[in-house]
C-alpha cells in the first residue's frame, strides 16, 4: 500500500467545499452537489487499499475494518446529531419536529439515504431546512461498507485479476442500472446504493489497478498531462452541471473520471500534484468529514430560525463558521476517538450503542407525539397554535391512503350512487380532505377525490409529471362519459401560472377553462374555488420567531389574467367560490400585504401556501354556507 497521499487530502478539499457552496445557495456552484460523488470515489480506493493491504498480509479481521470504519464516521457524526436535538426543539414546528426525529431514527439505523428517497428529492426547496438531509451519503457508505469487506475477501482468494475483473463488472451493471433510473426512478437513483456502488466501485478499481505499479505512466508530461485534464473535467462539472441533470447518469462519468485522473497521475512533480498539497488545502481536505457533518445543520437552522432569505454577508458568515466549528470537531474529537490508546475498543463500543439507543428512543418519541405537539408555543401565540397546524390523518385525511396520490386514481369517499360529487386538484384540494368527507356525509352524497400534489391540471404539469397528463385525461373522460354530477376543483393555479411566459401562460389558462366548459355542456355542476393567497414567507414558522411584520403575498403575476376567464363564464352550473377574498377580509389590509397571517393568533397556514387544520375548517365552513 502507498505511503499516506496528501493529494487526496486535497482532493477531499476539492470535494467538500463546492457541497458547502452549494447548499448555501451560491449560483456558481450549482453543480456542488458532485462532490459528493468525489467522495464515494475516494472511499473507494482508500477502503480498498487497507482491505488489501491486510489481506496480503493476512492479517484483515473483519471486526478491526468495522471497528475502524466506527471510529472513522460515528463520534462526529453522533456529536452533531446531538447538538441538533435541542436546536430543533426550540425552533421547530410540530410537523417539522416529527420528520426531524423520524431522520434520526434512520441516521442512527444507516438507513437515511432511503428515509430521504422515500420522504422528499434532494433538490425540493424544503429541502435546504432539512439538518440531517446531507447524511445520505453515509447511509450510502455505511451500507457498503458492510457489504463489499464480505464479498472482497471471497473474490481476493482467486487472484488479481479475477478480483478486479468482479469488480469490473458489477462496476458496469451498476452505471447501466444508474443512468437507466435517472430518468425512469430518479429520486430512488440519486440516493439508493445500487446506483451509486459503481462510483465507490470506480476507487475499489483504481486500488487493484494501482496495486501492481505505483504509476500508470511513467512519463512526467503524460502526468502532468492527465493530472490536469483530471483537475479541468472536475472543475468543469461544478460550473456546468444542475438541479435538471439526470444524476447520476453516464452524465456523472465526467467528474468520476476527473477524479479517477487525479488518483492515477497526480504524482510528485505535477501542477496537480502541487495545487492539491498546497498546505490550506490539505488542512480543509484533513477537516473535510467534519466540515461536511456541520455546515447543512448551520445553514438549515439559520434559514429556519431568520425564515427570510439570507444574506450573502450571512451566508459567507454561516460558511466560516462551518469550516471554525470542523476544525475544532477534528482536532478535539475525531482524531481522539481515532486513537485505541485514548479511546479503547470496548469504550467506542458502549458509547457508540448507548448513543444510538439514546437517538432512536428521542427519535421514536418525536414520532408518536408528533413532534411533541403538546409542547406550549409562545406567550404571543394562541395555546392551540401547535394543534391548529397539525394535519392529523384519518381515512380521508391529508396524506389518507389513496386520496392524496401520485397515480391518476380516484379516493372513493362515499360510495352513494346517486349526486356524484368529485374533489379534485393538487396540494391545495388535499388540504379540504377532513372536510369534505364531513361536507359529504351531511349532504348524502356520493364521493370521490383525486389530489394529485403539484398537478393544476393545466399543459404547462404535463411536461414535468407524467402521471398528472394522464389524472387531466382521467378528468375529460369523466366528463365525457357523464360519470359525476358535480367536480370541486380546486388548485394553486396562481403560482403554475406565475413561472410561465405570458403566451403559455394563456394556452394553460385556455386549456383549463376547456375542460370547464365541456364539463358545463354535459350538464355537470363545476364549483371553482379561486386560488388562495400564497405568502413569501412560511407563515407559522415566522409567527413563531416573531417575523411576520406585513408579509407579501407572491405569485400574482397571471391573478388577474385567470380572473377575468373564470368571471367571463356565464353559466347557472358554474359556481365560483372566492376562497382568496374571504382569506384577504380576514387576515390582511389590500391584495398585497397582510397584517400579520394569523387570526386572533391562529394560524391559517401551515406553511406559505398551504391551510393549516383550523384555516380549512374555516375555509370550508364559509363554502358550506354558501352550497347550502
Amino acid at each position: 500500500m502507498k505511503a499516506h497521499r496528501n493529494e487526496i487530502d486535497g482532493l477531499r478539499a476539492l470535494a467538500v467545499l463546492p457541497v458547502i457552496f452549494f447548499h448555501a445557495g451560491f449560483e456558481s456552484f450549482n453543480g456542488g452537489f458532485i462532490g459528493v460523488d468525489i467522495f464515494f470515489v475516494i472511499s473507494g480506493y482508500l477502503i480498498t487499499n487497507l482491505i488489501i493491504n491486510d489481506l496480503n498480509k493476512h492479517s484483515f479481521v473483519l471486526s478491526n475494518f468495522y471497528e475502524r470504519r466506527v471510529r472513522r464516521l460515528l463520534p462526529a457524526l453522533f456529536f452533531v446529531m446531538l447538538s441538533c436535538v435541542p436546536i430543533a426543539w426550540m425552533f421547530m414546528l410540530p410537523s417539522d419536529l416529527k420528520y426531524f426525529g423520524q431522520s434520526l431514527v434512520s441516521v442512527s439505523t444507516f438507513s437515511s439515504n432511503v428515509f430521504f428517497w422515500l420522504k422528499t428529492g434532494y433538490f425540493d426547496s424544503s429541502a435546504e431546512l432539512n439538518p440531517l438531509l446531507h447524511t445520505w451519503s453515509l447511509a450510502v457508505e455505511e451500507q457498503y461498507y458492510i457489504i463489499f469487506p464480505l464479498v472482497l475477501v471471497l473474490i481476493w482468494k482467486r487472484g488479481y485479476l479475477f478480483s478486479g475483473s468482479i469488480i469490473f463488472c458489477a462496476l458496469i451493471v451498476s452505471l447501466l442500472l444508474s443512468n437507466w433510473g435517472s430518468d425512469t426512478f430518479p429520486n430512488f437513483n440519486f440516493y439508493m446504493l445500487p446506483t451509486r456502488a459503481w462510483e465507490i466501485l470506480t476507487g475499489a478499481l483504481l486500488a487493484i489497478i494501482l496495486l501492481k505499479r505505483n504509476k500508470i505512466f511513467n512519463s512526467k508530461l503524460v502526468n502532468q498531462f492527465f493530472s490536469l485534464v483530471g483537475l479541468g473535467l472536475i472543475i468543469f462539472s461544478f460550473f456546468i452541471f444542475d438541479s435538471a441533470t439526470p444524476f447520476p447518469s453516464f452524465k456523472t462519468l465526467i467528474p468520476i473520471f476527473g477524479t479517477a485522473l487525479i488518483i492515477l497521475t497526480a504524482n510528485k512533480g505535477t501542477l496537480a500534484f502541487k495545487f492539491l498539497t498546497l498546505g490550506p488545502i490539505v488542512t480543509m481536505g484533513l477537516i473535510s468529514y467534519s466540515a461536511y457533518l456541520w455546515h447543512q445543520p448551520i445553514l438549515a437552522f439559520a434559514r429556519y430560525r431568520l425564515v427570510e432569505e439570507l444574506s450573502l454577508i450571512t451566508v459567507f458568515a454561516l460558511c466560516s463558521l462551518s469550516i471554525v466549528i470542523a476544525y475544532a470537531s477534528w482536532k478535539w474529537l475525531e482524531t481522539p476517538f481515532r486513537n485505541p490508546q485514548i479511546v479503547s475498543s470496548k469504550l467506542i463500543l458502549q458509547l457508540t450503542m448507548s448513543l444510538i439507543v439514546v437517538l432512536v428512543s428521542f427519535g421514536l418519541y418525536l414520532h408518536y407525539t408528533n413532534g411533541a405537539l403538546k409542547r406550549t408555543p409562545p406567550d404571543y401565540l394562541a395555546t392551540t397554535f401547535y394543534k391548529d397546524l397539525n394535519k392529523a390523518p384519518n381515512r380521508v385525511g391529508l396524506y389518507g391512503k389513496n386520496c392524496v396520490t401520485d397515480l391518476p386514481e380516484l379516493c372513493t369517499i362515499s360510495s352513494i350512487n346517486e349526486n356524484i360529487t368529485l374533489l379534485i386538484g393538487d396540494s391545495h384540494s388535499a388540504d379540504f380532505s377532513n372536510n369534505f368527507y364531513k361536507f359529504a356525509s351531511q349532504n348524502n352524497i356520493g364521493a370521490f377525490q383525486l389530489s394529485m400534489g403539484g398537478c393544476s391540471f393545466m399543459t404547462s404539469s404535463f411536461n414535468k409529471n407524467k402521471m398528472c397528463e394522464k389524472a387531466s385525461l382521467l378528468l375529460r373522460n369523466l366528463i365525457e362519459l357523464k360519470k359525476v354530477d358535480r367536480i370541486i376543483f380546486i388548485t394553486n393555479q396562481y403560482k403554475h401560472l406565475s413561472y410561465l411566459p405570458e403566451l403559455e401562460a394563456n394556452k394553460n389558462i385556455d386549456y383549463f377553462v376547456d375542460t370547464i366548459s365541456a364539463a358545463l355542456k354535459n350538464n355537470i355542476q363545476v364549483i371553482y374555488f379561486k386560488p388562495r393567497p400564497s405568502f413569501k414567507l412560511s407563515v407559522p414558522r415566522a409567527a413563531l420567531m416573531q417575523k411576520l411584520n406585513n408579509p407579501i403575498i407572491v405569485n400574482t403575476r397571471y391573478k388577474n389574467l385567470l380572473d377575468s376567464q373564470i368571471d367571463s363564464i356565464k353559466d347557472e352550473n358554474f359556481i365560483v367560490f372566492d376562497q382568496h377574498e374571504i382569506i384577504i377580509d380576514k387576515l390582511c389590509d389590500d391584495n398585497l400585504h397582510c397584517n400579520d397571517g394569523l387570526f386572533e393568533a391562529r394560524p391559517f397556514y401551515s406553511d406559505t401556501n398551504h391551510l393549516s387544520k383550523y384555516g380549512a375548517e374555516y375555509i370550508f365552513t364559509k363554502f358550506n354556507e354558501v352550497f347550502n
